[in-house]
This record gives C-alpha cells, structure tokens and sequence, in this order.
C-alpha cells in the first residue's frame, strides 16, 4: 500500500533514509506477495519501517550477519525477544526493546514494565509473522530498522516499537560534507545575547552600583610589576584567541565561575605578537577610561519626577496596578509615555555608549581602518537593537569587515586560520566586552506592552524606580526571613518585568538551584500531572467555567448558540477581571480544596511520552505526562489508541517505558511547602510569599482555576440553561437574556471574593447595558448592539459571532515580529494560523460574510508584518517574497480545512466552514497588494501581485466579495498604516 501521510512522507524522511510499510518490508525479504487471507495481521503491516540506509542495502547486510544463530534455527517469540536484547546489549545499541530492561549474567531482569515488549508477545499477529519470515529474518528487522505501530491510521497517528527512540534522532544532513574540521561555520555561530537580560546590579561596598564593566572581569588587573602585566596581557589573550593556546574555541564552551585561571605551561603561541601589543595597549586605555562619565554624557539621567508612593494601607494588588492599567477602550485616548516605562533609555543612545567605550579603549590597529569601525559600529547597533528572541551570528557581524587592513591578521598565511582568528576576536568582542558592559550599565528587559522589543534602563535609574515597588511587595506580599543567604537551601529569585504603569514580579522557578538538583518547578511537575488527573477523574465542572484555550471558547459558545434555535433574544454581557488574581489568593482556602481534591492514600504511576509532529518550516517535538492510578495503569498503546481521547493527527508518539510513582501523601506535601515555604531572593535577603501564588509556577494557573471555580459556585448564582459563563484564568464573561440576572452577577462581581481574597478590578469591568451599582463602583457601558471585547476578541451580542478584537492590536507591528532571514514564509504562516481557526471561520457561528471579513483582518495583519520585516532585511528581493506570499496564501485555505476537521472530532460535531477557496485566495491577494502599495520602494512586488488581484479565474470572487472586502479595508487602511 503506497505511504501517502504526512507522517510517511514528510516527518520520518527528516530522520531515515528510507522509509516503506512493513508490508513492502517483508515482501522484499521473502520475495513473494503476502497470502491475502490473512487478515490478522494487515494492521502490524499497514505499520511503517524506517531505514538508515536503502532497502536493497539492508538486505545485503542480513545476509552477511548471522546474529549468533545457526542456519534454519526456529525459536519461540520469547527467545527471539530475548536473543535480541542480548544482541543490541553487546553492539552497545540504544533501543526501545531495552528500556526498562537490566541486563544480568545469561538473563534480562525487568526493572520497569516495558508494554512494547509486552505487545509483542501478546499479539499472535507477530508470532504468525515470525513464522512467515523466519527466525533470521525477523532478528535482522527488529536489530536493523526501527518500526512504527499505526495507532490510528484515519488520524495518521503511529507509535514507535523498536528502534533508537525518535527523539534521540538527530535529522540527516543531506547537504555537501564539510570540506575541514578546521573550517568555522560562521553563519551557524551565534552570540549568546539571553545572557543580556535581566541582570541584577553590581553593587560595590561604600561605592554603591557599579557603572562600566563588573570588578570580576578581566581587564581588571591586580599587581603592578612586570610579570603580572605579562601575565595579565596572556590571559586577555587567551581568552581572545583560545584556540592558539591549545583551549576549545569560546563558543564550544559555557562560561564557568569555578574555570581556572591558571595558564597552560607552554610556550608563547606563534603569530600573537602583534595582538600581545595591542592588547598592552588595551589596557592601559582601560585604565585612564571614565565609563560612568561616558554613560552620563551619552545616556544622561532623565529628570526623575517624584516616583509614585505607595499606600501603607494598600492590598496586595498594588503590585500589578497601582494605577489603572487596563487596555483603553476605542473612545480613549492611549497614553504614549506610560510612568515607569518613559525612564527607558532609547536604544540608539545605548548604542552610541557602546561604540563611544569601544572608541575609547581599544587601540586604532586593532580594528584596522574607518571602513572595519563602520561593519563594528552596525554590528553593535544591531546586537543593541535585536528583539527579544532575534540571534545574530558571526557570520552576520563579519559581514563587510576587510581582514587585509588588520595587522595582526597578516601574521596568518592559512586563510582558514585568518578566518578562524577572525571569528574569535569578534566573538570576543561581543561576548567578554559589549555583553558584560551592557549587562552592569543596563537592566535589560522586555514587556507585555511592547512584547518583543527590549527595554533598556541604567541600573541606577531602575533601582530607584522600582524601589516603592519592591518595598510594597515586602509590605504585602512577602514576609522576610532570617534564613542567610548563604544557607545550604535553595531559593528562587524574582524579577519585576515593567507593565504600562508598574511593575509585574515573576519569580523564576524554572531555573534549577546551583548544587540541589532540579529546579523547583521540575521538582512540581508529578504533583501537576496528579492535580490534573483527578480534576479530570472527578468532575468535569471542577474548574467551572475556566477556558483553558480559545478552542474551549468556541466550542461552548457554539453550544450556548445552539439552545436558541433561531429565536434571537437581546444578550446582556458582563465583563469582570480579578485584580492581582495570583498574588491576593488566600493560603487556607487553597490549601483546603486541594487536600478535597487528592485522595490522602493513593498512589500514581507518572506516564510520559513524547510527540513529534510537523511544524510550521519545523518538526515539533513536545513532552506528554499523564498520573495514573497504581498498580495497574493502561498500557501505553491502549491509552493511545483509546476512543476517548482521539489521538493527534499526523505525529509519532514515543514511550518514555521507564515511569515513576509517587504518593497522594507527596503530592499534598510538595504543593504545601511550595505555597507555604518556598524562598524568594529579593535584595540581599531572603523572603517567603505569605499570599497567593508565585507567579513563575507551573501550578499557578491550575491552583488559581481551582479557586476561583469555587469562588464561582459560593457567590455567582447562575442558571446553567440559560446563562454562559466564561473565564479565562481571572477575566470573566457573562451572558444572558435576562437582564435581571445580568445584573445580579455585576452586582456579584463587584463585591468581590472575599472568602477566597479576590477583589475586581473596576476599571476593567464593561457592562452593555444600564447597570446601577452602589457608590464608589463606575462601570462602563457599552451600546446594546456593539461588538463586546473580551480577551482578544469581539462577540456580537445579537448573534455571537467571533471577530477579532482590533483594539488590541501593538503598539507598533514591529514589537510582534523576530527577524530571521530564512523565517519569512514561517512568519506569514504564523501570522495566518491564529485567523484559520474555527472560532473565526466556522460559518454556523459566524456568517460567510463574517468569515471572509475575519480572513481579510488577518491577511492585512500578515501584510503589515511583512511590509515591517522587509524594512529590516537589507536584501528582500521581490521573486523570492513573492513566492512566499503565494506560499501562505494558497495555504491558509489549507488549514482553514484542517481546523474545521479537527473541530469536529475534539471540540463540536457540527463545525461547518461553507466558504469557496477561490474567494479566500484572492482576498490574500488583494491585502497584500493594497497593504504593501502606498510605498514606492514595494513597487515591483505590488505589480507582481496585480495580476493575481485581476486575474479572471478570481472574477466571480470579486463580484461575489468586491463590495464586501472593500468596506472592511476602509476600516483598516489608516490603522495599518499607523502600525507601520
């Protein structure tokens, strides 16, 4: 049978060299069709058998490898099993049939239970097969190739049996060798810019914080006689040239606080000596700069207002709103220079701080010419400038850079060598001079407000506005301890990440404590996965009516659509968000229903897998965990192939066959010491949270779902026939023909939780109807009929329709993007993929015309992200643009096809999307062409989509959503135009 998935030809083929169906397999080894009345086992054939090499190949092995056994040698399937454990053992293979196995003396001991293995021994199906292909044959397949079982073919969905297991794969690299290990691949080095954020001041004893480079860096020197000067300048070359002194290359290597300093004891490396005088030079330069006097002349202290103080009396969400930070409504005016972000320093002062040290401290002839202090300058700038996930890479930094005009680098007549030097003096650079100096002059951060663009503010200036931050979250939220910091116990740290008007502290729980093992949210995750089942195990409703994506969103509305059966009465809508939800939740009542929801004496077995699937441009690989009631869990192919939760589509699955166990008693302890006696580093003092949750958690969300769920059954009266209540973690939704119980759930809302700690937030709530609310509460209203704005998302109350909310669109489109060069169809993929739900396109719950407005609005939002891209691609030529564009649009109709499938298997059986492909085509078309047309520099390619937007096989699209399409660009032509 011929192998037409996604699976078969686009996923595998990225690991094996060849990849056919078992059934192909074995006809090859016999040379002979399979008997056609054997039924039993067409599904272990419609399995797929990866290769590392052709098929023709493999058999010519097998005849030439006896596996230890005697020509016509039959033994049971057992043996065989067995027999191939001990071959793969001795061949020191790693291997599915392995895991979970010991091997001993003559025997193999099961550590774990191992259900591949018990597969196969428990189907006839393989025993009939080993029959059919013989004792050699079948040992040569399952030591030489790697099968996958069909767990659901409809869905082409496999799990591997035998094999190294997939995720230990490494993709085949069908591109030319490497011509030398000598050779450095520039273009596939880059920087270590993550180190960049996030740095905590340097603070220096009766001096205060330390502007320049840290004291701990090398260029500080201690010693003024003549040796430790040579000894000295040897280690800064050392570290610039690590390789002449017989050391790896620095980017094959992780900075180390305990690396020694000591130097090799051997002679001076040949062709150092012209860079050992510059380097002398260096750092006498070094030691005349003034780095604070540079810093306040090219990014001098603004002129600080009195920062805002903070309230003895206030709540715990003083943390996250001290003052209102709600996202303005249409008819609101946006504020441009929010308080505490306007302290930012911008980045080209930044840079030129950067370059005017650089200038100041490194000799003339180590750059060489005017023309390599340019390619200097534009890499410092982007390295500056580069958004919150951007890489750059050597490559990218040399460009231009003329090695001819460097002294030091005629010294070296390889080329090769030249260029390798080359790479590690810019490697240097960036990574021992620019990164230190950036990181203690700057705290580097980004934002929810600007998303991708990073924020760059003086350490000093930071501190002092932060400062009434910090001391109200000492006030409020933590309680210090006398704990030292230097105890044998571990701790997280915190950091404040700027919001439009204060801060938002983040504790880091994912980073593991040096010298205790893993980090506290690893150590959290057996307790998620036992939370998460017996919330699924007990009752549906026990979050109630949380969201846990916008899937649930539309799956629920659709419903809720459903009960009017066309009979349309006027819905009234509330909208509500707790105020500071993580932070204010109280510890007894969370503790409380947790230890209501874990059995005290229970046992779980911690099943995992892995799944990989085709990504966008990528093969995603993604970690599943599942708690299951010991002794007894389901196996994992049963569980895979159970109808209750139908299976992804198009991935492998890989079992993790080696699980753990874990107690109720542990579960309970584990999340009792996290909320109640987990150490947060604040400061120079240590701190435990005496409220809510640490936001960084992984139990964050679920334990604030469990809360407010009982929140929602204590104080919302709410007829469940009726009404529809939304939540996505803290943002409420209510909706209701009746007025009265509208009302009462605003008056609800606004009264607050106070059993659980939970306050609303009155800013925020909207309401689009009259609601008379006690004193001191002002909520605003919406028109009976207008769109209302939820979360991302605009619902029409006569019809609840979806549309997305544009209102929430960046600031600027260039704060959405990450720049890459080869990214290009994958970013306007991903811009499309969020637009092709069915919570957009499902024309049951929105109308065709909705469906076509919503798939404009996102083609329009890909364009402007295309049109700010190319903007920062020096070379964006239009044929190759072009195609992608093409690429993205004839796909969008693609995975509009793909939602509304899988829709209908997950979220609802009547996911309907009745929109012809000819009409969304040219829609992408035409956004594109009107998008990208008011700027002349896009001419070529606006004449090249032209004859796309007038071609005649679109003229019955154009008649049919001409006008349509060309009153919703109205809308979003000047936005569009203020985005870019």
């Amino acid at each position: 049978m011929p192998q037409t998935g996604v699976v078969a030809k686009h996923v595998l083929p990225t690991y094996y060299a060849t990849v056919v169906s078992l059934r192909t397999y074995v006809e090859r080894v016999r040379a002979a069709a399979l008997p056609s009345h054997e039924l039993s086992w067409n599904l272990i054939l419609d399995g797929l058998v990866a290769l590392p090499c052709s098929l023709d190949d493999h058999i010519h092995q097998g005849e030439t490898d006896t596996y230890g056994l005697e020509a016509n040698d039959y033994m049971p399937l057992e043996s065989v099993i067995g027999h191939v454990q001990r071959t793969l053992h001795i061949r020191r293979r790693h291997d599915m049939l392995l895991l979970g196995f010991h091997v001993m003396p003559h025997r193999m001991v099961a550590t774990h239970t191992n259900s591949i293995v018990q597969a196969l021994l428990t189907d006839d199906a393989w025993n009939s097969l080993l029959v059919l292909m013989g004792t050699h044959a079948f040992v040569h397949m399952l030591c030489g190739t790697t099968y996958y079982y069909p767990v659901a073919l409809h869905r082409d969905c496999y799990s591997q049996m035998w094999g190294m297991p997939l995720t230990d794969q490494r993709p085949l690299t069908r591109g030319p060798p490497t011509v030398s290990e000598r050779h450095v691949s520039a273009a596939h080095l880059f920087f270590r810019r993550s180190r960049l954020f996030y740095a905590r001041p340097v603070q220096v004893y009766r001096y205060g914080i330390v502007l320049g480079l840290p004291p701990t860096h090398t260029f500080h020197m201690h010693g003024h006689t003549h040796t430790d000067r040579r000894v000295h300048t040897a280690r800064i070359l050392r570290d610039m040239q690590p390789h002449a002194f017989g050391l790896p290359h620095a980017w094959h290597r992780l900075p180390s606080k305990n690396e020694t300093h000591d130097l090799p004891r051997r002679r001076w490396p040949r062709g150092l000596t012209t860079l050992a005088h510059l380097v002398s030079r260096m750092l006498q330069k070094h030691r005349r700069c003034r780095y604070d006097v540079i810093l306040e002349a090219c990014c001098p202290r603004q002129h600080v207002v009195p920062t805002m103080s903070v309230p003895s009396f206030s709540p715990p969400e003083v943390l996250s709103q001290q003052t209102t930070s709600a996202r303005p409504s249409p008819s609101e005016p946006r504020s441009s220079s929010p308080p505490l972000l306007s302290y930012a320093t911008p980045p080209s002062r930044v840079t030129w701080y950067v370059c005017v040290v650089l200038r100041t401290i490194l000799p003339h002839d180590m750059v060489g010419s005017p023309h390599n202090w340019a390619v200097v300058r534009r890499t410092i700038r982007r390295f500056v400038h580069a958004r919150r996930s951007e890489k750059i890479s050597v490559h990218e930094a040399l460009q231009g850079f003329r090695k001819n005009e460097c002294a030091w680098l005629q010294e070296y007549r390889d080329p090769v060598q030249t260029h390798t030097r080359l790479c590690a003096w810019m490697w240097w650079l960036l990574d021992h001079v620019v990164l230190p100096l950036l990181r203690t002059c700057f705290y580097v951060t980004d934002s929810a407000v600007f998303r991708r663009r990073v924020l760059y503010f003086r350490q000093d200036v930071w501190a002092q506005q932060t400062r009434p931050h910090v001391h109200a979250l000492c006030m409020h939220l933590f309680s210090r301890v006398q704990t030292p910091m230097d105890a044998p116990i571990p701790y997280a740290t915190m950091r404040l990440v700027p919001k439009e008007a204060s801060v938002r502290p983040i504790v880091n729980l994912a980073r593991r404590p040096m010298g205790f093992g893993r980090s506290i949210n690893a150590q959290l995750q057996g307790a998620l996965d036992v939370l998460s089942y017996e919330a699924a195990q007990q009752s549906p409703h026990i979050f109630g009516a949380a969201m846990p994506s916008i899937h649930a969103v539309y799956a629920r509305l659709k419903a809720y659509k459903q009960r009017f059966q066309g009979r349309w009465p006027r819905l009234y809508m509330v909208r509500a968000d707790i105020r500071a939800a993580f932070d204010s939740l109280d510890h007894t009542r969370l503790l409380h229903l947790v230890r209501a929801l874990v059995p005290p004496h229970a046992t779980y077995v911690l099943q995992r897998h892995a799944q990989i699937r085709p990504g966008i441009g990528m093969i995603r690989r993604t970690q599943v965990r599942r708690a299951w009631p010991a002794p007894h869990p389901p196996s994992f192919l049963e569980q895979s192939a159970a109808q209750s939760a139908p299976p992804p589509r198009h991935a492998v699955l890989v079992d993790g066959v080696t699980y753990t166990t874990i107690k109720a008693e542990d579960v309970l302890a584990r999340v009792e010491a996290h909320i109640q006696c987990t150490l947060v580093r604040i400061g120079n003092a240590l701190h435990r949270q005496t409220t809510g949750i640490p936001q960084g958690s992984i139990l964050s969300t679920l334990l604030c779902n469990l809360v407010l769920a009982d929140a929602e059954r204590t104080y919302l009266s709410i007829d469940e026939d009726e009404d529809c209540l939304l939540r996505f973690t803290d943002d409420f939704l209510f909706v209701s023909p009746s007025y009265q119980r509208a009302y009462d759930v605003c008056q609800a809302l606004h009264k607050g939780f106070p059993l659980h700690g939970c306050r609303i937030a009155p800013e925020k709530s909207l309401v689009n109807f009259d609601a008379c609310l006690p004193p001191g509460h002002v909520v605003r209203r919406l028109a009976p009929h207008t769109p209302f704005p939820w979360c991302g998302i605009c619902i029409d109350p006569t019809t609840l329709a979806i549309q997305p909310d544009t209102q929430r669109y960046p600031r600027h489109m260039g704060d959405t993007l990450t720049v890459r060069a080869a990214g290009l169809t994958s970013m306007l993929v991903h811009a499309m993929h969020p637009r092709a739900a069915a919570v957009y396109t499902d024309t049951h719950l929105n109308t065709p015309g909705g469906v076509y407005t919503n798939l404009l609005e996102g083609f329009v939002f890909a364009a402007a992200k295309l049109r700010v891209f190319m903007r920062h691609m020096p070379f964006a030529y239009a044929p190759p643009v072009m195609r992608a564009i093409v690429h993205a649009v004839r796909l969008t109709w693609n995975m509009i096809r793909a939602a509304i499938r899988e829709a209908r298997v997950t979220l609802h059986p009547d996911a309907q999307c009745q929109i012809q492909r000819a009409c969304v085509e040219w829609i992408g078309y035409f956004a594109f062409a009107h998008v990208l047309e008011p700027w002349p520099v896009h001419a070529p390619l606006v004449a090249a989509l032209m004859p796309f937007v007038h071609a005649q096989r679109y003229a019955r699209s154009r008649r049919k959503i001409g006008p349509l399409v060309l009153r919703a660009w109205a809308a979003h032509r000047e936005r569009i135009r203020r985005l870019t």
